[in-house]
């Protein structure tokens, strides 16, 4: 089940994401460098907010659901979402008129607004995955990136400008999960509020607040201190270099994690230590199969990625960051979608922040550090090592509760499947769609076509009976 789920969480991953990077590429195309900073700066006051308020309570709804007595789990946390995002407006507006002087006029509400969005969009997404509802959980990936195309074009084609590109997202986020989700929010809104839930959840939401925050400041401090400190210019190009590969890399990692969490958490309430480390073995195997190449393959194709996604305004900086990047967001997704876990099994949430913590405290420092004498790669580089720390972290203090471990045939063949894929990208160089198309179809086939002789994670006999079950049909 947990594969026929990664299967559906992936595709779906896949075409959100290539969605979200068409998304990115007409914002890019519809806005100058300095407009999509001051859409960068609302989406970073976003998540700043929401780690905060928002994301610890749909991540405590995944992690006790499962337990006997949490029936009136989803409605209390959702009253109490709905309670947030009101006072939280109310937070914005005193923003907009007393940080005038330093703030971008808008950012404010316009962060309340996305992480408002955002938020009921999260909510529903976690319940349907939760519930191992991998088919309600696609669509609404999938529904919502086909409406941030849809209006972020129209918005842009009727001159809105930024404030249309953020409100495309703020709407496909809301009307995809109150229509797909209608459900869920109708069985949360007639649900009991019993708040002596609270007291179970409080040791594991408050210290995960906190550590969400320091996550997003991790995430976001690179861009917040290039707005300080480099031009607009070069702190819009390179935010759009960095959308693109968390885009694309975040979705990948997260898409193993949402069919592969809420059994390991299963497995670890039912005290089944065989099961837990036999899922884990196999997760930490696929993920691997997966986010290596997708990182590989975004430094490979860089060049014809941002001419033809971004355009030749973002071209130079792009260009230069998108390794750097690219390999921040796979270690980002390796210390949060599997090195993190243990530490959420086992509630050593402050364990889990003070991790957190030294990861933003490192980024902040050495982006100060770098970016003076490196420029906008100063905060590639930086955040490439900030992500590495945590990983490191990450590892050390949740080690005795899951026993990461990747057979040595799989590495093995993984890591010659990303060599071939490298030489066959590399054949195909040139400039432009066709030879870009080109680049990807040569290096997926190089790299499927490897992993299949080495039969790596057994894909050979996965395969066999996916025909089987195809003609027995």
């Amino acid at each position: 089940m947990s594969a026929r789920a990664s299967v559906i969480y992936l595709a779906s991953r896949v075409l959100s994401g290539a969605l979200s990077v068409v998304a990115i590429g007409l914002f890019a195309h519809g806005l100058a460098p300095e407009d999509y900073a001051w859409l960068t700066l609302a989406m970073a006051g976003s998540a700043l907010v929401a780690g905060v308020f928002i994301q610890p309570l749909h991540q405590s709804y995944a992690r006790f659901f499962p337990r006997p007595g949490f029936e009136n789990l989803l409605p209390t946390l959702v009253r109490l979402l709905l309670l947030f995002i009101a006072i939280l407006l109310f937070v914005a507006w005193a923003t907009e008129l007393g940080a005038r002087a330093w703030l971008p006029a808008g950012v404010a509400l316009g962060a309340w607004a996305l992480g408002a969005g955002q938020g009921i969009f999260d909510f529903s997404s976690q319940y349907a995955n939760s519930n191992l509802q991998a088919q309600r959980y696609s669509t609404l990936y999938v529904v919502k990136a086909i409406l941030v195309v849809a209006i972020g074009y129209l918005a842009l084609r009727a001159g809105w400008g930024k404030v249309g590109a953020l409100g495309a997202m703020v709407a496909a986020y809301g009307s995809s999960a109150l229509t797909v989700s209608f459900t869920t929010w109708r069985k949360a809104w007639r649900g009991a509020w019993m708040p002596s839930l609270f007291a179970t959840i409080k040791p594991y939401a408050i210290p995960l607040a906190a550590s969400f925050f320091l996550a997003a400041v991790l995430q976001w401090a690179d861009r917040l201190i290039l707005a300080v400190l480099a031009s607009k210019a070069d702190t819009g190009a390179f935010s759009a270099a960095a959308d693109l590969t968390q885009q694309g890399l975040g979705l990948i990692s997260s898409a193993f994690f949402l069919a592969w969490y809420p059994r390991l958490v299963t497995a670890s309430e039912q005290r089944d230590d065989a099961e837990l480390q036999r899922l884990a073995s196999r997760y930490a195997t696929l993920a691997l199969s997966l986010l290596l190449p997708a990182a590989l393959g975004f430094a490979l194709v860089r060049e014809n990625l941002v001419h033809l996604l971004l355009g030749h305004a973002y071209a130079d900086t792009a260009i230069a960051v998108i390794p750097w990047l690219a390999l921040s967001a796979s270690l980002a997704g390796l210390r949060s979608y599997m090195l993190d876990i243990p530490l959420h099994i086992a509630n050593r949430m402050p364990l889990l922040l003070r991790n957190v913590g030294v990861c933003a405290l490192s980024s902040v420092i050495l982006n100060f550090c770098l970016v003076p004498v490196l420029g906008v790669v100063g905060a590639g580089v930086a955040a490439v090592l900030a992500q590495g720390i945590g990983c490191v972290l990450s590892y050390i203090y949740g080690r005795g509760v899951i026993r990461w471990h990747v057979p040595r045939r799989d590495a093995i063949a993984v890591l010659v499947a990303c060599v071939a894929m490298a030489v066959a990208v590399l054949s195909s160089a040139g400039s432009g769609t066709f030879h870009f198309m080109m680049q990807i179809l040569s290096g997926c086939m190089a790299y499927v076509s490897v992993m299949i002789l080495f039969n790596a994670a057994d894909c050979r006999l996965w395969i066999g009976d996916w025909f089987e079950r195809r003609r027995s049909a």
